[in-house]
């Protein structure tokens, strides 16, 4: 297989004429990336508390107040927040996973040989990745909120391990299927396995990576929500997800598959 010698160019072993993965630089893919999060950083800013978030109420606080361990009054809560976190989480990655989906399955796609094909897996799969996204971020958001009284054993976490554990869920499972669409979009089904490893892997280091900048560069906004607090904030979210997401994909794709193409 020859190197990479340009943005794009044709593998020397593709003799039917159709581009390989290899044939794709590791900066087109990249900068696709990261261009379309601007977008999507634009989309999460607009989106973001579409759904206005609903109060628990007078009389639910009051007998929270009086008793502690009212089970149905927390009950209660523990539904309005999931209702807030989630409604506003699926649409705002949701987005945000459109928009990846889309950088990724253009040039997987081109590489592949069909970029129109690349860019409807994009949307189908970069749709489904952020909702799910979406789910599991609220999801452990809820079960370790810093309430104690939310959490089944009463624990009470420290905000930057629970921004890792929150975004960490959710941009693996971005990852789980942004490798789907990367091993579809190129026509890479030998290198699926790894795809799907990398995808997982490069979005948990994604989330400590962001959670790093974040609660050091943005220590005045919070971290540990599904949709981090400040724009600026937010643009650091979107763009450590596109940079690491990109560059681990592109390195499994590129690796020899069982067949040493």
């Amino acid at each position: 297989m020859s190197e990479i010698t340009g943005a794009v160019g044709l593998d020397a072993a593709a003799s039917s004429g159709v581009r390989t993965v290899r044939s794709v630089s590791l900066i087109g893919l990249t900068a696709a990336a990261l261009l379309m999060g601007v977008l999507s950083w634009y989309l999460l800013v607009r989106l973001d508390n579409f759904f206005p978030p609903q109060p628990i109420g007078t009389e639910m606080e009051n007998r929270i107040r009086a008793d502690a361990h009212d089970e149905i009054a927390w009950a209660w809560e523990r539904k309005l927040r999931w209702d807030n976190y989630w409604h506003n989480a699926c649409l705002s990655i949701g987005a945000m996973g459109v928009c990846l989906g889309v950088a990724l399955g253009a040039v997987s796609g081109y590489a592949g040989g069909g970029v129109v094909r690349g860019l409807v897996l994009g949307l189908i799969l970069g749709a489904a990745g952020g909702v799910l996204a979406g789910l599991v971020s609220s999801k452990v958001a809820i079960e370790t909120d810093s309430n104690g009284a939310l959490d089944s054993n009463n624990r009470v976490y420290d905000p930057i391990l629970r921004s890792v554990m929150i975004h960490s869920g959710g941009f693996a499972a971005l990852g789980l299927l942004s490798g789907l669409l990367v091993a579809l979009a190129a026509r890479r089904p030998r290198s699926l396995p790894m795809l799907l490893i990398s995808g997982v892997t490069a979005g948990v280091l994604a989330a400590v990576f962001y959670e790093l900048v974040g609660a050091t560069a943005f220590n005045m906004y919070r971290t540990d929500l599904p949709i981090p607090e400040g724009n600026l904030n937010k643009l650091a979210f979107v763009q450590m997800l596109g940079l690491v997401m990109s560059v681990a994909l592109w390195r499994a794709a590129t690796l020899p598959d069982s067949t040493g193409k």
